[in-house]
């Protein structure tokens, strides 16, 4: 049976919490990360209906999108938390860093409306970019590289393995108390070193210096990290890709209307007119209004809801198809994460979320 943990483990492969942005709270919400798990269930939101279902299929994990603590709290008096506590569910929200991530929520709409050669729209996310330089023996220098590509370096977008080799000239020279890989006690000790350079992002800097100290011959492992000014490109807010064919921009938004089965979208032409085609097309799951400086050399911008000027000053088309519907995509997709992972649980979905309780006039 597996753990919270087991299951926290497989979403913050794809979703590492150091890359949600600097004013969100991701991560375990509530409960212990070592309750054994029969069934969890996926929901965009933690609201009385998910968690009424949750209790009636009797779940130990409901893992949300957005999250049910935002704000820090001074007292545990919500009735919703309350019922959570009391029925030992626990709540684990992945959410910008979900948003940001390769195989996130934008990953799932775009793949949802059928979207070829997708790239990210924006570098956008909490994730930091470093440079980081080892120098190794040769001998020792394949192991060393292997370490730190197992725990992370050297992926750069649909690449991983990269790192540059190189051969300098070393010394140093053993003082009492040492234990060097070679050479004598205070005499000076030059060798040829291999040096060994490459890029990683913040979400794995700590693995991959481990794995380095570890992997290491050196009793103290000559090393240097640099922070990169350019930010990751393995982490962004929103896509861009291409449909197959050229749509009119008013069949593209009927389109969505009827792949997402939103009850409605809205369509701003910016500076098209309906029947203009479009092919080149931006995303950004829920709110997108502060992508759309982004997507100006994009045809459209798919998006849940922006803001009236937000629209209205906007020369890039768009469709708002509503914050729930561009962003529920992503829930199948993280019950596929899960079960190609092996997770042997129940994953539930609901059928129907609070949004469905609206009424349109």
């Amino acid at each position: 049976m597996n753990t919270i943990q087991d299951i926290v483990n497989i979403l913050e492969r794809i979703a590492p919490p150091k890359t949600a942005l600097e004013w969100d709270n991701v991560g375990l919400q509530l409960g212990n990360s070592r309750t054994k798990v029969n069934k969890l269930l996926l929901a965009l939101d933690v609201t009385p209906q998910a968690v009424e279902m949750a209790i009636q299929k009797k779940c130990q994990l409901i893992v949300s999108h957005h999250p049910l603590i935002f704000r820090p709290i001074k007292a545990i008096t919500n009735p919703l938390h309350l019922q959570l506590i009391q029925h030992k569910i626990a709540v684990y929200s992945a959410h910008t860093n979900l948003d940001v991530a390769a195989h996130g929520v934008n990953f799932a709409l775009a793949n949802a409306i059928g979207l070829q050669n997708q790239n990210f729209l924006t570098s956008n996310s909490g994730a930091t970019n470093y440079h980081m330089i080892i120098y190794v023996p040769q001998d020792a220098a394949a192991d060393v590289a292997q370490a730190v590509i197992s725990a992370g370096a050297g992926t750069l977008g649909n690449y991983t393995e990269c790192l540059n080799s190189s051969f300098v000239d070393g010394q140093y020279q053993p003082q009492p108390g040492s234990h060097p890989y070679t050479g004598r006690m205070d005499l000076l000790e030059r060798l040829v070193e291999q040096k060994l350079e490459f890029f990683c992002d913040s979400t794995n800097l700590t693995a991959i210096t481990q794995a380095m100290i570890k992997t290491h011959p050196y009793e103290t492992p000559v090393y240097s990290i640099y922070p990169v000014v350019q930010p990751s490109i393995n982490y962004g807010l929103g896509m861009v890709g291409t449909l197959p064919e050229p749509l009119a921009l008013e069949d593209f938004a009927a389109l969505v209307k009827k792949t997402l089965g939103a009850p409605a979208v809205q369509c701003w032409p910016g500076r098209l007119s309906s029947r203009d085609a479009v092919q080149n097309i931006a995303v950004c799951s829920g709110s997108g209004g502060s992508v759309i400086s982004a997507a100006a050399n994009a045809d459209v911008l798919l998006t849940g809801e922006a803001t009236y000027h937000e629209i209205l000053d906007s020369q890039v088309p768009l469709v708002m198809a509503g914050h729930f519907y561009t962003e529920q995509p992503v829930l199948a997709q993280l019950a596929t994460v899960l079960q190609d992972a092996g997770i042997h649980c129940e994953v539930l979905l609901p059928e129907q979320h609070e949004i469905a309780r609206m009424i349109l006039l």
